[in-house]
């Protein structure tokens, strides 16, 4: 016997990716507000050059904290460029092309930002 397995969406928007996307911004704003008080508040006279940039990124806590402020803002804004295409009705295999490019473009863009910071902070 088949099972039928129904998807809940909401206006038009699978379930779970609406879900990820709110939580992502909730978590961005989170991150914001830990990435503002950590970058002007709590370093010392705030930082404001390269080399004290590196120097924070250097603290472990720091730099765990802006990784995932980069993959939250990287998720989100590839979460709503596809919530966006998707508005436009595509068929199947034109959602799973979507799919596909996006989390290529989004994996790719945050192991480059990842491999350029960590080259820089480990010179």
């Amino acid at each position: 016997m088949a099972t039928i397995t129904r998807v809940t969406r909401w206006g038009g928007y699978p379930a779970w990716a609406w879900i990820l996307q709110a939580a992502s911004g909730v978590l961005l704003v989170v991150l914001l507000s830990l990435h503002i008080i950590a970058q002007h508040f709590v370093a010392p006279g705030g930082v404001l050059d390269y080399g004290g940039v590196v120097a924070h990124l250097r603290n472990p806590v720091i730099f765990v904290l802006e990784t995932a402020f980069a993959g939250s803002v990287l998720f989100h804004v590839f979460a709503g460029v596809r919530a966006i295409l998707l508005d436009l009705a595509p068929s199947k295999a034109q959602e799973r092309s979507i799919n596909v490019i996006l989390t290529t473009l989004g994996v790719g863009l945050f192991v480059y930002g990842l491999v350029l910071t960590l080259v820089v902070v480990t010179r």
